[in-house]
């Protein structure tokens, strides 16, 4: 129920009763309530008509009101009502601007049922963007908005049953706070103040003033507050201060320290979030139906790089010892001396100590090494002895970090007594070791292979060792046996020798009938005195012109036209010929009788022989020319060649195989040694080279 302004006359005691009666001020529950007021929501039966007359004397409450009906059980019984009408669209909307606040009238509904009118305000002039602010029994409101900004409402009628109407109208009707109230004028009476709650202060200078408004006493504030600069000010131990929807709280922890706390919408109920607490970041993850799981904390890192030895001191302040990481910078990851071991990089370092006179800091020393597994080492040198000695020594030396030594070796050994009878023969080999440091030899074993015919044999021998540095040697013996055998051919002894031959060039062109021509390439010297020639492998370059023309075949006048032929074949690496030949092209004589004119320059010509052995390169070269003719078909032409080859043999050379057949007893052995296998146990190398870089972490 709206209550009359006091006029200003009305004593400020009275004004203050009145006032809190009216619920214009104080607590809500102070406010008086009317017998209309109990009537309108049907808790007493009214009579309307002394409700609405001027109250008298002899008129008691009793004449007005009586108790509603009851039921058994003692409960009102409310009257029935008739149904509502649907609500009407909102008519007749005003905004007055008033300090601080916007003052909203409409018409008054004039439907049967009408509950109450809904108040939605905006920023911007959108109703989809639009809340509801307000419920109004009435047809008027007071938005206390608290500041000048521009506003825009709209209006909803809401009946009994719920039902609403639509918004009074698309664009809103704007409204803003107004006025201005000088802090000389702002000055508040009441009888337990005994003080003014607000004082005008400068907290700057004389020169640069900076006035602020000091509120004086304890401030209770109901409802959101905005604060756009805090100078200063404490929250109690236990108390928060929130921004958004709990995404952010600024408090302290249940121990009094100080902690923010950053999550998403709705706070860390169930989201991620990050706490910093007492100088420390620690990160949690939300997982449904476990619930928050600590993930990571940010720590107090160092780092820096350092050579493998070197002592690091990490820079104060690290309140505990802090935990060390290393990693690799310049760095040999490889050691060529080790191909068939597997290598990695290992890194370590001391303990961390504090520094003996710099709190905070602390001293330790990375180190890195390059650790070797074990596994075997395979050496292939192909050492190999042909000869007549009856013995032979291979030696490896410095093999770092052998455990073990096995070698492959073969062999083979023959003496001729005569003709075709050979000596009954041994090998026998020897593997010796030795420490590198050391001179003295020791033997790790031996085999004896016998030999009665002409095959190679193979051999291997193994010597388990302490590991160290070692030198490893094999060496192979031979000697007789008794008794013979006879292999059935003779032995020969080979050479060889380099000859070349003369350079020479041939033309062929026919002045009457075709005509071929062949001339052999040969080599000078090949004979080797009490030698047999076993095979000879010449090489050649051969140059090559063809030319050929058209002409005709007697003077008369009906001479017949024939084509010029030319023709060059050469010896092949096969034994044949490669054929290079030229045919005119035109089809006719030309005037004056050009040459068609082909060359085939530096063609190389391989050959091997082991049939003819003579020192010709088989085939001979062929040259072919056709005939000559007429340049014309009278009998004033004149008889010229029609075709012309030309060869050009250079750089004629071989090489010449030759053997002999053994006439007098003879030794013969051949020593191999293929391949060792070096067992190596692991190891560890220092790198004291090495670039580390390293990490120091900690809590605190």
């Amino acid at each position: 129920m709206g209550y009359p302004a006091l006029p200003g006359s009305v004593d400020r005691y009275v004004r203050q009763m009145l006032d809190t009666m009216a619920g214009r001020t104080g607590s809500v529950g102070d406010q008086v309530v009317t017998i209309k007021d109990l009537a309108q929501i049907g808790l007493v039966n009214a009579n309307p008509n002394i409700l609405n007359s001027q109250n008298s004397a002899n008129k008691q409450i009793t004449d007005a009101v009586t108790r509603p009906p009851t039921n058994d059980a003692g409960n009102v019984i409310l009257p029935e009502t008739e149904p509502a009408d649907p609500p009407t669209t909102p008519e007749g909307l005003n905004t007055t601007g008033t300090f601080g606040a916007v003052i909203l009238s409409w018409t008054a509904p004039n439907y049967a049922g009408h509950a109450y009118t809904e108040v939605h305000r905006a920023q911007i002039d959108d109703p989809t963007q639009s809340q509801l602010v307000h419920q109004e029994p009435t047809s008027s409101y007071a938005d206390v908005t608290g500041n000048t900004t521009t506003h825009y409402y709209w209006l909803k009628h809401i009946n009994k049953d719920g039902a609403k109407s639509q918004f009074n109208q698309v664009a809103g009707v704007a409204g803003a706070g107004t006025a201005t109230i000088s802090v000389d004028d702002l000055v508040l009476e009441h009888p337990e103040i005994l003080q003014q709650p607000f004082t005008v202060i400068d907290n700057g200078s004389g020169v640069n003033p900076r006035y602020v408004m000091a509120l004086n006493g304890d401030i209770a504030i109901n409802g959101a507050v905005n604060i756009s600069q805090l100078v200063s000010g404490e929250l109690a131990n236990g108390t928060a201060l929130t921004v958004g929807q709990n995404s952010i709280e600024l408090s302290t922890a249940s121990d009094g320290t100080g902690q923010l706390i950053i999550a998403g919408q709705g706070g860390i109920q169930n989201n991620d979030y990050m706490i910093m607490n007492a100088g420390r970041i620690q990160a949690y993850v939300f997982v449904p139906g476990v619930g928050h799981v600590p993930y990571k904390e940010v720590k107090r890192v160092e780092t820096g790089t350092a050579n493998s030895g070197q002592q690091v001191k990490i820079p104060a302040y690290f309140r505990s010892q802090p935990t060390i990481h290393l990693y690799p910078r310049d760095m040999s990851v490889y050691n060529a001396d080790y191909p068939n071991q597997s290598q990695k990089i290992e890194m370590y370092y001391s303990a961390p100590q504090p520094h003996p006179t710099e709190d905070g800091a602390w001293l330790f020393t990375p180190f890195a090494k390059l650790v070797l597994a074990a596994g075997s080492e395979t050496a292939s040198p192909g050492w190999t002895y042909a000869g007549s000695s009856n013995s032979q020594t291979w030696t490896s030396t410095n093999i770092s970090n052998l455990k073990g030594v096995t070698v492959y070796c073969r062999a083979a050994s023959f003496r001729r007594t005569s003709g075709t009878t050979y000596n009954n023969r041994k090998v026998t080999v020897y593997l010796d070791y030795k420490l590198s440091s050391s001179s003295s030899w020791s033997v790790g074993g031996s085999e004896v292979v016998n030999i009665d015919k002409f095959t190679t044999h193979s051999m291997s021998l193994g010597k388990a060792l302490s590991q160290n540095k070692y030198d490893i040697r094999v060496r192979f013996v031979a000697a007789d046996r008794s008794g013979t055998f006879s292999d059935g051919n003779p032995t020969y002894d080979y050479t060889q020798a380099n000859k070349t031959g003369s350079s020479w060039s041939k033309t062929n062109e026919p002045t009457g009938s075709a005509r071929t021509q062949t001339q052999f390439i040969t080599i000078n010297n090949h004979a080797l005195s009490g030698w047999e020639i076993t095979r000879i492998d010449y090489r050649a370059t051969v140059d090559i012109t063809l030319k050929v023309r058209n002409l005709f075949t007697r003077n008369s006048s009906s001479g017949s036209m024939f084509r010029g032929k030319a023709r060059v074949r050469i010896p092949n690496s096969s034994g044949g010929h490669s054929t290079y030949e030229a045919t005119t092209k035109s089809s006719y004589v030309d005037f004056g009788n050009p040459w068609e004119t082909y060359s085939h320059n530096n063609k190389s010509i391989s050959w091997s022989d082991t049939s003819y052995k003579d020192g010709k390169i088989y085939p001979a070269v062929e040259l072919y020319g056709n005939k000559a003719g007429y340049t014309q078909s009278s009998s004033s032409g004149s008889y010229i060649p029609s075709s012309h080859a030309y060869v050009s043999v250079k750089s004629v050379s071989a090489t010449v195989y030759y053997r002999k057949q053994q006439s007098n007893p003879q030794t013969y052995n051949n020593y191999y040694m293929d391949s060792a296998r070096y067992d190596k146990s692991a190891t560890d190398i220092s790198l004291d080279n090495a670039v580390v870089t390293w990490m120091a972490t900690s809590d605190n």
